[in-house]
């Protein structure tokens, strides 16, 4: 019974380890499937990079339903991944645009600050944001270049105004 118990603990490392190379290499169906494998047998040591790739796995099949415009589909995988990983910016601007292109604005703000709360100076969280509160002040244009967002940020910065809307 200990050799077997051996075997299976040295099995589990082997699935483990090569599940942590697979997802160094951005392999994360492959990833997630050796992890998972790993862990069966209740072991947490690998529940970390399990997360890790499951979230990207999810992020891989939501962007490719996304442009196969599935967007039901990707919808649903990027919310599962924001489950994961709800800090991740990727997950949460990728979700937050599909928010916005259905109309959901409070949703998508909410998103986006979320972002911006994990990592204050993601372009793509400022730049949405940005036109969310330019929309619901009644600037109706809805995708802003980085060129106008950038004057827009800078003339609240002047004002003083920057944290005020974007903040909240």
């Amino acid at each position: 019974a200990a050799v077997l118990g051996h075997v299976v603990g040295g099995r589990a490392e082997a699935l483990g380890g090569l599940g942590i190379v697979r997802l160094r290499q951005d392999r994360f169906a492959e990833a997630q499937q050796l992890l998972e494998q790993a862990s069966r047998g209740g072991s947490n040591r690998y529940a970390a990079a399990l997360r890790s790739a499951s979230y990207g796995n999810l992020m891989r099949q939501a962007d490719a339903a996304r442009e196969q415009n599935d967007l039901r589909t990707a919808r649903s995988l990027y919310e599962r991944a924001v489950r994961i990983d709800g800090r991740e910016p990727t997950g949460l601007n990728a979700l937050a645009d599909l928010q916005t292109a259905d109309g959901e604005y409070a949703e998508a703000e909410r998103n986006y600050r979320r972002t911006l709360e994990a990592k204050a100076d993601d372009p793509q969280a400022l730049r949405e944001r940005l036109a969310l509160v330019l929309r619901q002040r009644g600037n109706v244009r809805a995708n802003l270049s980085r060129r106008e967002a950038r004057r827009h940020l800078l003339k609240l910065r002047k004002r003083g105004h920057l944290c005020n809307v974007l903040c909240r």
